[in-house]
């Protein structure tokens, strides 16, 4: 008998298949992250929007700030915004700012808008 160098056909296709099989997993753990770090990326930038939104809202005068409906944030419209004004008691508004991404909330926010009041 003599020895030959090298594999046989069969040892390659052994070496393929436990090839194949281990990266089914890795190739699902990839499709996985990816669809995360795009939400998350969708998340982030909603957040930002509805801080600046927030800030406008809160740069409003007391008796101006008012409940709007779907508006664009930008000229893309991709993302869209809503302001929720709604009087807590005399002299104490709460404003709660929604940030929407293809009709789907993304981002919430709310703050109190307050103005002194005598008596």
């Amino acid at each position: 008998m003599s020895e030959t160098e090298g594999f046989t056909v069969l040892e390659l296709l052994i070496v393929i298949v436990v090839i194949g099989v281990l990266l089914i997993p890795v190739a699902n753990t990839v499709a996985s992250t990816t669809e995360k770090l795009a939400t998350t990326s969708l998340i982030t930038e909603a957040v930002g929007l509805a801080q600046l939104k927030l800030e406008e809202e809160r740069k409003q005068e007391f008796e101006e700030l008012k409940t709007t409906s779907y508006q664009p944030v930008d000229e893309t419209g991709e993302y869209q915004y809503t302001v929720e004004v709604e009087q807590i008691e005399e002299g104490l508004k709460q404003v709660l700012i929604r940030v929407y991404w293809q009709d789907e909330l993304k981002v919430e926010l709310e703050t109190f808008n307050s103005r002194l009041v005598e008596g």
